[in-house]
């Protein structure tokens, strides 16, 4: 009877451990479904964000293209007509203002007004009353001026000019040759051109021995 029971007892052991066995084995392939379930998801869900960032990413380039577009059609339009009286203007500036006279020095500023913008007049004026050096010359005259090269920078025309002229005494004797490059650039206001701003850059200078 006692072997009965322990057999009994073995075999209700032994069903129970391969219960346990199987639901280990269960949520074991469970778990490893679901897994590779999550995978997939993740990578789709990559993908996907992978797909969105490129839209964003040509998205913005069309704007960026868009935009590029936008500032080369609004540039400054420049004719043939704005561009002879543009030249003039630049001619007849540097003519001008680059002549000195010692017994009136502000003519050259009197003469050029109104190839100046109002504000870039006013600055000249200022910076001519506050120079206060005296020039080892009596005299300037021009006597070549050359349009080197011509320009859009910034909607902004702009051009490099080189200039050569005579330093004086009191006597018109000549003292020394000299040559600058006026950079010079110009506004519409209005219906005219205007200089907005210039810089001068000496480069050589001979004297006259």
């Amino acid at each position: 009877m006692e072997d009965n029971n322990e057999t009994g007892v073995k075999g209700e052991r032994n069903s129970k451990l391969k219960k346990i066995y199987l639901i280990a084995v269960v949520i074991f392939i469970g778990a490893i479904i679901l897994y590779f379930l999550q995978q997939g998801k993740t990578d789709v869900e990559n993908k996907n964000n992978d797909e969105e960032d490129s839209l964003i990413i040509d998205e913005n380039n069309d704007k960026n293209e868009n935009t590029e577009d936008t500032e080369e059609d609004s540039s400054v339009k420049i004719s043939d007509k704005d561009l002879d009286t543009m030249k003039d203007t630049v001619f007849s500036f540097i003519n001008g203002y680059y002549r000195y006279d010692y017994e009136n020095v502000d003519q050259n500023l009197v003469d050029t007004k109104s190839a100046l913008t109002e504000d870039f007049y006013k600055e000249l004026k200022l910076s001519q009353s506050e120079n206060t050096k005296v020039p080892v010359f009596a005299y300037r005259e021009v006597k070549d001026i050359k349009l080197v090269s011509y320009e859009i920078v910034n909607n902004v025309p702009s051009f490099l000019a080189e200039v050569t002229a005579e330093l004086l005494d009191e006597n018109k004797e000549k003292l020394s040759t000299v040559k600058v490059e006026f950079y010079v650039d110009m506004v519409k206001v209005k219906n005219d051109w205007k200089i907005s701003y210039l810089t001068m850059v000496g480069t050589s200078i001979e004297d006259n021995n």
